[in-house]
C-alpha cells in the first residue's frame, strides 16, 4: 500500500473514532445525573455488608437507564420481620424503606408471604445469589464427644439424646442445651424446624400438609425441640457471647447451635457482623455437623417486588446480573459461602469441617400452607421459657448517673422497653434484690404469660423511685431465693433463667450466704436455671457475677464505665428469651 493511500486511510479512521467519541461524549453529557433510578434493596443481615459493598461498586460502575444515572441503596433487616412487614402493614409503618428488591436467606419467606396474602408479589425465587446449608455447629471440644457417641449425627440422634437417661450419658452431655433462633423471625430457625419435621416423617422428597399433621410427627418434633435451653431472634447472639467466654477460656454456656454453615465460618475466622473477634480465631473452634437425615440449604434468592417501573426493573436485573459475574461470586464465597452447585471452597471445608460438595440432598421448598402449620406446630411445642428479673434496690441506685437521672431511673427505662417488647408467651416475673420481708416497696411478681402481666410489671417497676431504696445488697442470699423459687425437677420443654441486675457487692448478709448459694448451686444436678448477671457501674463486684454466671451456665454482662448504656445491655441480655 502506498503512502498516498494510506493518509487519507488514516484520515478516515480517525474522523471515524473522533465521530463516535464525540456521540458517545454527547450521550454521557445528556445523562441525567442529579435524578437517578434508585434501587431499594432489602437484604438479610449476615450478607448485609458485603452486598452493600458490592451495591457501591456497581452504582461506581455509574449504569445508566433511560438516559438517567442508577444507584443502588442497601437496608439491612432480619429475613422473618421483613417478611411480617410484607404480611402485615406494607412497610408503611416501618423505618425502612419499601424495596424494590429483597434480599432474604431463604426463599422459604417469600413462598409464606404470598400464601398468607394470597397472591403472587415476588419474582426470581429460583435465582440464588449464594448458597449456605443448615448445620449444627458445635464446639469442637463438644462435637468429640457428640460424634463418639453418633457417629453419623442426624435429628433423630438428637431426639435420642433427649429422651435418654441423664445418667447414663457421658459427663459432657448429661446437660446438653442447644440454642435456636425464633423460627417466625429467623432462616436459621425457620429451616432447622422444617428439617426436623422433614426428618420425622421421613419424606425423602417433600414435605407435606399430611405428613406434617401426624401426631408422631407431632411427637418427634416435640422431643426435639425440648433439647432448647435458650431462643435468640439471631444466631450471632449466641456466637458473640460464645467468642467472649472462648476468649477467656470459659466451657460454652450453650453445647450446640442450628444456623447457617456461613456463620460457623464466620465465628472460626474470628469475623462475626458487629463481633469482638477482630480477626483472632476461637479456642474452641465450631464444627459444622450436616444433619445425616434431613438437611435444608437456605438459597439467598435475589426476589424482584412486583410494580416496578421499567427503569427499576432494568436496573434490578443489571445489578443481578452483576451480582451473579464471577468477580463478586468469588467474594461471596471467600465470606463462606457456596456456590449455586453446593460447593464450597477449600477454606471453607476446612475452617468448619465440612464436606466439601454437599453429600445430602437438600430438601424441596415445602409450600405455604405447610410452612404455616410446621410454625403452629412449633408454637405448641416450643420451650415454655421462664425468666426473672431481679434487681437490686439499694441506696447506691439512687446515685445520679451522667445527669440528674439516677441510676434506678435508667433501669426502670430499660426494663419498661424490655417488658413492651417481649413475646407475649414468655413467662416473666420481677422480684427486687432484698430480704427484708417487712419491706413495704419489696416487689414479687411470679412469672407469668408476659401478654397477660405486662401493664401489672411495668406499674411494678414504675412504683421504684429514689426513696425506696434499702441499706443492703444481698448479692447471695437475695439470688438463692429467686433460684429455689424457679428451679425444680427437670421438665421436658421447660427453660428457666435469672436476670440479675446490682450496682453494688454483697452487704448485709446472713452469715455463710455465699457458701449457702454455691452448695445450692453445685447440689442441683438438673443445672435447671441460667443466671445471666448485669454489673452496673463501677462500683459492681464483676468477678462475683462473673461465678455466679458461670456456675449456672448463664452470661455474664457489664453496662459501661459511665452506667449510660443500661438502655442497650438489658435488651441484650433479653434476646436469649
Amino acid at each position: 500500500m502506498t503512502t498516498a493511500r494510506t493518509i487519507p486511510l488514516l484520515v478516515g479512521c480517525l474522523v471515524g473514532i473522533i465521530g463516535v467519541l464525540g456521540s458517545m461524549l454527547a450521550l454521557y453529557k445528556s445523562v441525567d445525573r442529579e435524578n437517578c433510578v434508585t434501587l431499594h434493596v432489602n437484604v438479610s443481615t449476615e450478607k448485609a455488608d458485603l452486598v452493600t459493598a458490592h451495591a457501591t461498586e456497581f452504582t461506581d460502575t455509574e449504569p445508566v437507564v433511560n438516559f438517567r444515572c442508577g444507584k443502588v441503596e442497601v437496608q439491612p433487616l432480619n429475613s422473618g420481620e421483613a417478611a411480617d412487614l410484607f404480611m402485615k402493614s406494607g412497610w408503611t409503618k416501618a423505618k425502612a424503606t419499601h424495596p424494590d428488591v429483597w434480599m432474604p436467606s431463604t426463599s422459604m419467606w417469600a413462598v409464606r408471604v404470598e400464601h398468607r396474602i394470597d397472591r403472587n408479589l415476588f419474582e426470581g425465587e429460583d435465582t440464588s445469589i449464594a448458597e449456605s446449608p443448615l448445620v449444627i455447629a458445635v464446639p469442637e471440644a463438644q462435637a468429640k464427644v457428640l460424634q463418639q457417641r453418633y457417629n453419623d449425627l442426624g435429628w433423630k440422634d438428637l431426639r435420642d439424646l433427649a429422651n435418654a437417661d441423664k445418667a447414663a450419658l457421658p459427663a459432657a452431655l448429661d446437660n446438653f442445651g442447644m440454642g435456636k433462633d425464633k423460627p417466625t423471625l429467623s432462616s436459621s430457625g425457620l429451616a432447622a424446624t422444617i428439617a426436623a419435621h422433614h426428618a420425622a416423617a421421613k419424606t425423602p422428597d417433600e414435605l407435606t400438609l399430611e405428613d406434617v399433621e401426624k401426631d408422631d410427627v407431632f411427637s418427634f418434633v416435640e422431643d426435639l425441640e425440648s433439647l432448647v435451653d435458650l431462643y435468640a431472634e439471631d444466631s450471632v447472639v449466641f456466637l458473640e457471647n460464645l467468642y467472649e467466654g472462648d476468649q477467656e477460656n470459659k466451657s460454652p454456656y450453650i453445647e450446640a447451635m442450628v444456623m447457617q454453615e456461613q456463620l460457623a465460618y464466620q465465628y472460626n475466622k474470628g469475623a462475626l457482623r458487629e463481633g469482638p473477634g477482630n480477626g483472632r480465631e476461637p479456642n474452641n473452634p465450631l464444627v459444622a455437623i450436616h444433619p445425616s437425615d434431613s438437611t435444608v440449604v437456605l438459597d439467598h434468592p435475589f426476589l424482584i417486588v412486583e410494580g416496578l417501573g421499567d427503569d427499576k426493573r432494568e436496573l434490578a436485573e443489571e445489578f443481578r446480573t452483576f451480582l451473579l459475574e464471577d468477580d463478586q461470586q468469588r467474594r461471596f464465597q471467600e465470606a463462606g459461602f457456596r456456590n449455586s452447585d453446593g460447593d464450597a471452597t477449600p477454606d471453607l471445608a476446612d475452617t468448619v469441617k465440612s464436606p466439601k460438595q454437599l453429600d445430602v440432598t437438600s430438601l424441596k421448598r415445602p409450600t405455604g400452607d405447610v410452612i404455616e402449620k410446621v410454625l403452629e406446630n412449633w408454637k405448641k411445642v416450643r420451650v415454655d421459657v421462664q425468666v426473672l428479673l431481679l434487681i437490686d434496690i439499694s441506696d447506691s441506685m439512687a446515685r445520679p448517673v451522667g445527669s440528674p437521672s439516677s441510676k434506678l431511673n435508667r433501669v426502670k427505662s430499660a426494663v419498661e422497653d424490655v417488658l413492651t417488647r417481649l413475646d407475649d408467651d414468655v413467662k416473666v416475673g420481677l422480684w427486687t434484690l432484698d430480704a427484708d420481708l417487712d419491706n413495704p416497696h419489696r416487689i414479687r411478681e411470679f412469672p407469668s404469660m408476659a401478654g397477660q402481666a405486662r401493664d401489672d410489671l411495668i406499674e411494678s417497676v414504675t412504683s421504684l423511685n429514689d426513696h425506696t431504696t434499702i441499706k443492703a445488697t444481698p448479692l447471695y442470699s437475695g439470688t438463692l431465693a429467686a433460684y429455689d423459687t424457679l428451679r425444680g425437677k427437670t421438665a421436658k420443654n421447660v427453660a428457666r433463667s435469672i436476670v440479675l441486675l446490682t450496682d453494688g457487692q454483697s452487704d448485709g448478709e446472713v452469715p455463710g450466704a455465699k457458701k449457702d448459694f454455691f452448695d445450692s448451686i453445685a447440689a442441683d444436678k438438673t443445672g435447671s436455671v441460667r443466671i445471666f448477671t448485669i454489673a452496673y457501674g463501677d462500683d459492681a463486684d464483676e468477678a462475683a457475677l462473673e461465678d455466679i454466671a458461670t456456675k449456672t451456665k448463664g452470661v455474664a454482662y457489664r453496662a459501661g464505665k459511665d452506667n449510660d448504656d443500661i438502655e442497650q445491655v438489658l435488651p441484650s441480655v433479653f434476646k436469649h428469651f
